[in-house]
């Protein structure tokens, strides 16, 4: 299993090239919805654009707000909300990869 974590600093091009080239290797992305220079929606379009099936997983510091509910409605395998445990992060990557395969 494969996770890559979307954390974004100046060199977004980069991790966007990354993902490319890995695409078929990366089991599920955890975006964050706040990020340095693109946005959780923004983000989260362009994953989209580089590989349609792709799992994700949106975390926040906030509460699910019309943002994050806008994001979930186009297709974010699930929500986890900051500050989390790792047992927590573990179950929830757990049961997102479970459903995806069954």
């Amino acid at each position: 299993m494969i996770v890559l974590w979307a954390v974004f600093q100046p060199i977004e091009r980069e991790w966007f090239e990354i993902f490319k080239e890995k695409k078929d290797i990366i089991d599920l992305v955890l975006l964050d919805m706040i990020m340095p220079n693109l946005g959780g929606k923004e983000t989260f379009m362009r994953l989209r654009e580089i590989n349609p099936s792709i799992k994700i997983l949106l975390a926040s510091g906030y509460s699910i707000n019309s943002k994050v509910a806008e994001i979930l409605k186009k297709g974010v395998q699930g929500f986890i909300q900051k500050p989390y445990r790792m047992q927590e992060l573990s179950n929830i990557i757990s049961e997102t990869l479970n459903k995806a395969n069954s």
